[in-house]
């Protein structure tokens, strides 16, 4: 598969290649209320489309910019929320398993966790939070969903 770029955005993009759903954090910018929302919205087509074409990708989030620590506000954590509630079918049955690729592993943890207190689906993919790119091929070697042909 070619690599084909979804959103191009100064502070992130969203590109797939080959098997990989990448998320990447390229600046670290005070939250901009407008560039989440069209975030959150090609995120969420983009999973549709994989639906739609019975497609199956890792999900890799590269957060390896966002070193200063800039946090969302609660209300874009509720509406994050919110958006990865709706996805959960579609992620459940197309996403083979998450990985969250930062330097701040602790912070993310956390957050995962608050999240998953507020909303624990019975469905959830794998997902691993590291600061080693060679752990990330291993967890995405180790974690493949097995397409079910009707």
């Amino acid at each position: 598969m070619t690599k084909m770029i979804i959103l191009d955005k100064i502070e992130y993009n969203i590109i797939l290649e080959n098997d990989i759903f990448n998320v990447n954090i390229l600046s670290d910018e005070k939250y901009n209320e407008k560039g989440f929302e069209e975030f959150l919205y090609y995120f969420k087509t983009t999973w549709e489309y994989i639906r739609d074409n019975n497609m199956f990708y890792f999900l890799l989030i590269n957060m390896g910019k966002a070193k200063n620590g800039l946090d969302l506000p609660l209300f874009a954590y509720i509406k994050l929320i919110q958006h990865i509630t709706e996805l959960n079918n579609i992620i459940a049955k197309h996403c083979h398993s998450i990985c969250l690729f930062t330097e701040n592993i602790e912070k993310w943890q956390a957050t995962y966790n608050l999240i998953t207190n507020l909303w624990n689906p019975p469905e959830q993919r794998p997902m691993l939070f590291t600061s080693n790119k060679q752990e990330i091929d291993m967890f995405f070697h180790s974690n493949k969903i097995i397409p079910v042909t009707q």
